[in-house]
């Protein structure tokens, strides 16, 4: 059934509708883009595992795709829920075939993998530069 109801909203400064909050930054590759079939950005719900695949990034807050990126430095801005943690991660998956993190692909954490807390207000001026990973 239909509710027909007035919602009265107050004005102001401080008052916010929705709990979220927006993360932007940067995503930086010296050796660039050029020759990477997809790059994914992720907040996720939590750390990654060392073995990852892009269905999991997709189960997270939320997931950027770029298609054949070019350049060293991405643009981005993500909303992620306010009064949270996330582990936001760019991930390069070179060979195009689902498993992020292999030796070799380029892969980038915020704070070297640290969670962020996200509070009520935006995060911006994050950088995140992605280096090919290290045999184990």
């Amino acid at each position: 059934s239909d509710i027909n109801a007035d919602v009265y909203i107050p004005l102001g400064s401080s008052f916010s509708i929705l709990p979220f909050v927006l993360i932007s930054g940067t995503l930086q590759m010296v050796e660039g883009f050029d020759g990477q079939p997809v790059l994914y950005l992720a907040a996720l719900k939590r750390k990654p595992s060392l073995e990852l695949y892009t269905s999991e990034l997709q189960q997270g807050y939320q997931m950027k795709t770029w298609n054949n990126p070019t350049g060293t430095e991405i643009s981005f801005s993500m909303i992620v829920p306010a009064n949270t943690v996330t582990w936001i991660s760019a991930y390069a998956d070179s060979d195009n075939d689902g498993t992020l993190q292999e030796v070799g692909e380029p892969a980038g954490y915020y704070q070297g993998g640290a969670a962020l807390s996200t509070g009520y207000s935006s995060v911006t001026n994050m950088e995140i530069d992605l280096h090919p990973v290290p045999e184990l």
